[in-house]
């Protein structure tokens, strides 16, 4: 309302956030599969969406087998083992390196753009599916989509997850 009063682009709604820890030693990656499950359900409950809503995931996508592979377990209990191996997903880290804390709201920001012109961001340098990762990673050029709402899901390494779900106008 604040946005539209002063007569602002509005670019996207924030539609539900969520949160999770699942304490792990530093140097080790067992906490991420739990701890980001925990974040997206609790995202989805938030915004009161249903897995099938989402239109595409934007993944923290850290490019280490081992957290990777996690992220992508964590996506498939989530999602369940058929919409989790079909939703588009896409990991902007690819193009703009680890920014710390500030990845998630740049690798947002990626879609966002992306959504606002009808496409997923595409993951650069992605070639060949790991078989542990049986995800649908949007690779080579950008994906068309007519679903404008993303799932934005970032972790650390010692299990500290959060979600983020925006629709985009």
């Amino acid at each position: 309302a604040h946005a539209e009063k002063r007569g602002a682009k509005i670019w996207a709604r924030l539609l539900g956030t969520g949160s999770s820890c699942v304490f792990t030693m530093p140097g080790t990656v067992t906490g991420i599969r739990r701890s980001l499950a925990n974040a997206m359900q609790s995202a989805l409950r938030n915004a009161g969406l249903e897995p099938g809503d989402i239109g595409h995931i934007n993944a923290h996508g850290l490019g280490t087998r081992e957290s990777d592979i996690e992220e992508s377990k964590a996506i498939i209990d989530v999602f369940g083992p058929d919409l989790g191996k079909r939703i588009p997903v896409t990991a902007p880290k690819s193009f703009m390196g680890n920014s710390g804390a500030g990845s998630g709201t740049l690798e947002l920001a990626a879609s966002i753009a992306g959504l606002s012109h009808g496409v997923i961001p595409h993951t650069l340098n992605y070639e060949t599916q790991d078989p542990e990762c049986p995800l649908n990673v949007v690779s080579g050029s950008p994906r068309p989509t007519d679903n404008k709402i993303v799932l934005n899901i970032n972790v650390t390494r010692a299990g500290q997850a959060t979600a983020s779900i925006v629709e985009v106008y």
